[in-house]
């Protein structure tokens, strides 16, 4: 293995042979940016169990990565590239200051709505906005949006009525309790470590015939524990795939799950409504 250079910059030659006592030559471009190249090389060296003579020493932080690189000499080009990076599965970018004060402030007079408990049939958000306008007396405008995650966003005309509402606290919902909390940057975010208990899951394939609630439960407890039914899946609206709820186990979803019925095996597929 040669460290050597070009016109086109620095490479990483190695030459090789395999079982058959063929050679071959290898050559790793050093690459430009924090990720990639010869870093990407060293990291899959490393999953293949290849370690350097005097052992492994601990890997710089990326601040430290990002405070070398900005030591050598780079185009404008480089510069903006550097912005943005691959390293392993991960793409890191680099926004500065794309928030703008006028969109904080907006999100100034947001709030965060969740069910109190797991919510089988929540109310529709046509129903939810016209019963807020009426309990909580509002005379500025009202829209209602549904974050996934199981979170309602709340966005108010006026930044008062949304403070006055969020000091009256917990509010009963036709059988659901919705809790509100101030919108905070972290909202419907997934943070490093964090992971959710339940999700939903979509089941793609289902046959007719098997659309029924005991098949929607032995479906859910097989992928980790049946919690509910989609309010448009129990009425047969929505009939591309039956929706479910279920805990989650760890991070190892099962993509799909055979069924054996009295009229044949049948093949379903699961699309996971989570972060990967």
């Amino acid at each position: 293995m040669e460290r050597r250079s070009n016109e086109a910059g620095r490479f990483i030659l190695c030459s090789v042979r395999d079982l058959e006592a063929k050679r071959f030559c290898l050559i790793f471009a050093e690459g430009k940016g924090l990720f990639g190249g010869w870093n990407i090389l060293a990291e899959k060296l490393r999953e293949a169990g290849v370690v350097p003579v005097g052992g492994l020493k601990d890997p710089p932080s990326f601040e430290v990565l990002k405070k070398e690189k900005e030591l050598e000499p780079r185009t404008f080009a480089d510069v903006a590239k550097s912005k943005m990076g691959r390293l392993g599965d991960k793409v890191w970018i680099e926004v500065g200051r794309k928030v703008t004060p006028g969109r904080l402030k907006q999100l100034g007079r947001c709030l965060v709505g969740r069910w109190e408990e797991v919510a089988i049939h929540p109310p529709e958000l046509d129903f939810l906005k016209n019963w807020a306008g009426q309990a909580w007396l509002l005379k500025g405008k009202l829209d209602i949006a549904v974050m996934g995650r199981g979170l309602l966003f709340f966005e108010f005309e006026l930044l008062s009525e949304a403070e006055r509402v969020l000091v009256r606290g917990k509010r009963r919902v036709l059988d659901n309790v919705l809790i509100l909390e101030k919108w905070h940057p972290e909202v419907g975010c997934y943070c490093n470590g964090a992971s959710d208990n339940k999700a939903w899951v979509r089941v793609v394939g289902l046959p007719l015939q098997l659309w029924n609630c005991e098949v929607f439960k032995l479906i859910g407890d097989g992928s980790g524990g049946f919690i509910a039914v989609d309010d448009r899946t129990d009425s047969m609206a929505e009939l591309q795939w039956a929706r479910l709820m279920v805990k989650l186990v760890g991070r190892d979803f099962p993509t799909s799950i055979q069924i054996v019925a009295e009229s044949g095996c049948f093949s379903v597929q699961l699309w996971w409504e989570t972060s990967p």
